[in-house]
């Protein structure tokens, strides 16, 4: 029952009533199932495959996603790594944290997500690279015995200031559909439009990179996700 609190206050959280009721079909489903797993209860990050020259390096994320309203707070904290596909034109990724709601009586979850995710097309000009992308996301969460499952597809599309070993300064925005499920009452697979974006702050020569971005699940009276991420490739890697 733990769970079942949790996750009704998430929605509450985001649209003040309950999804299913709110919406009238399996789309509420999709919508709580892809905020209770990192398919969007956190916020997309900058990546390598951005740049021109990106490094291809094992790397490691931190990720913080928040949201507020009608008297509750969602967390959600992950830590993961990627790996580059196509010297560094793609990433792999795994994974895995935990989620809380705030409220009494409401503990928190295991999460977990995996990513694949990399370039389509590329145009460099002189004061920095634009870069139409493609991703592909699985989140998974569980506590209480109660399971939750979710899965996106998104076309992100950045311009990264700067070129050459200097710092990168990126935006990005990434419009993507998902779906998923909840095992709870609100039976059924849905599907949701959802947006996210963001600033990145890309340090080449240090290897180091910091993202600040939003993700929202399109709902009537939906909120936004705000997310804080650090990556690291670790400087004795190769460029």
């Amino acid at each position: 029952m733990r769970k079942v609190l949790a996750v009704m206050i998430v929605a509450a959280t985001l649209v003040g009533t309950p999804p299913a009721r709110a919406q009238g079909d399996d789309s509420g489903a999709g919508y709580v199932a892809l905020l209770v797993t990192p398919s969007a209860g956190i916020a997309p990050v900058a990546r390598q495959w951005m740049l021109s020259d990106p490094r291809s390096s094992t790397g490691f994320d931190v990720q913080w996603g928040h949201l507020s309203g009608n008297g509750a707070n969602f967390d959600m904290f992950t830590g993961g790594v990627t790996f580059p596909v196509k010297s560094g034109k793609a990433d792999f990724g795994l994974s895995a944290g935990y989620a809380k709601v705030s409220c009494n009586g409401c503990g928190g979850g295991f999460v977990a997500g995996g990513v694949y995710e990399g370039s389509l097309k590329q145009s460099t000009g002189p004061n920095g690279t634009f870069t139409l992308g493609l991703n592909g996301r699985l989140g998974y969460s569980r506590d209480g015995g109660i399971s939750s499952w979710s899965t996106s597809v998104g076309l992100p599309f950045s311009y990264a200031f700067g070129t050459g070993d200097a710092m990168r300064i990126v935006p990005f925005l990434t419009p993507a559909v998902g779906a998923g499920n909840v095992d709870l009452s609100l039976s059924g697979t849905g599907l949701r439009f959802l947006v996210g974006g963001g600033v990145g702050v890309l340090n080449q020569p240090a290897g180091i990179g910091v993202t600040l971005g939003v993700q929202r699940v399109i709902i009537s009276g939906g909120k936004l996700v705000f997310g804080l991420g650090l990556s690291v490739l670790p400087r004795w890697q190769s460029h």
